[in-house]
């Protein structure tokens, strides 16, 4: 995939398009999804072979801001201060790689347990001693003649033996950077196999595809004003109601939206995962952000809105 904001599987198929169906009934990659930031990209430049850190700006076609040196961090973005002092850690403490990796940026450790880098506040079963705090999710590839513009990215999947919740990703460097990426899985076994598939929700996804056979879906022009809309209602903590978007789009639409987010929402109770890191939104304990879902019908995120989305929208730190 290519390096593009990952979707809610309810929104993907505003314009027709059903292969967030499809992702659920095959066997699939669950990561957990954790609420950091700034998201971080890191790793060795295909074109000059330089070590690099920098946020998505990096995959920009015009804009390309590529950071090499803490001189390029500062030219870049001296005018966000915070993002220099994050930035300027990671270059000083990610392990050097040949490859390229993307992940939300947690914290500074030193000693620390809570860390609150959006709207979820993280508590660690134990102190971090290491300088940072990274959630590594995406490895992207790309080649001297495309450089990172056509960079190819997809969910980062090795095998690594963790440790706690905690994978070695790169040899040790005490006092650098502490990695974090949980076991997660999808409950039951399909012919003694764990294949991370929803068994449990696959009526439901027939349901959905013979439902969809009835509906007009939204051309491309109109599928901003109509996620704006239930964007909307789930800031306000509003009921989202069909006949509200018949001036819009088609009503049947939005039930075909309110199914696939109740499908996502039933294979959400499937997962599970092996954190022992603590999750709260104001003091209230919740059991992390989401997932995320990959294969080759595409990546998804599995998130509870009414719950997460919500909250986010309300974040007065960033609106």
């Amino acid at each position: 995939m290519k390096n593009i904001h990952l979707q809610h599987p309810e929104d993907s198929i505003l314009t027709g398009d059903l292969s967030a169906l499809n992702v659920f009934i095959n066997p699939s990659h669950l990561s957990v999804k954790f609420d950091g930031r700034p998201a971080i990209v890191w790793g060795t430049h295909p074109q000059n072979g330089k070590t690099f850190v920098g946020t998505k700006s990096v995959f920009n076609k015009k804009k390309i801001k590529i950071n090499y040196t803490v001189e390029d961090i500062e030219r870049n973005h001296g005018d966000r201060p915070e993002l220099v002092m994050v930035l300027t850690a990671c270059l000083e403490n990610l392990y050097p790689t040949n490859y390229i990796y993307q992940g939300d940026f947690i914290g500074f450790g030193g000693g620390q347990i809570e860390f609150t880098p959006n709207t979820v506040d993280y508590v660690f079963p134990k102190v971090v001693n290491e300088t940072i705090v990274v959630a590594p999710h995406t490895e992207y590839y790309a080649d001297k003649q495309g450089g990172l513009p056509e960079a190819i990215g997809r969910p980062l999947i090795r095998n690594i033996t963790p440790k706690d919740d905690y994978f070695e990703m790169f040899p040790d460097e005490v006092g650098k950077c502490l990695y974090v990426q949980p076991k997660a899985w999808v409950t039951g076994m399909v012919n003694h196999q764990r294949l991370n598939t929803f068994e449990q929700i696959r009526h439901k996804v027939f349901f959905a595809k013979q439902m969809a056979q009835a509906v007009t879906f939204a051309e491309p022009d109109k599928v901003g004003i109509i996620t704006q809309m239930l964007n909307s209602c789930i800031k306000l903590d509003l009921p989202i109601l069909d006949e509200e978007f018949e001036n819009i789009c088609d009503p049947r639409l939005i039930s075909l939206w309110k199914l696939v987010k109740s499908i996502k929402e039933q294979a959400m109770s499937c997962c599970r995962d092996d954190s022992c890191i603590e999750s709260y939104i104001n003091g209230e304990y919740v059991g992390g952000e989401g997932y995320v879902i990959h294969n080759h019908w595409g990546t998804y995120k599995l998130v509870y809105r009414h719950l997460f989305s919500h909250a986010n929208f309300n974040n007065l730190r960033y609106n």
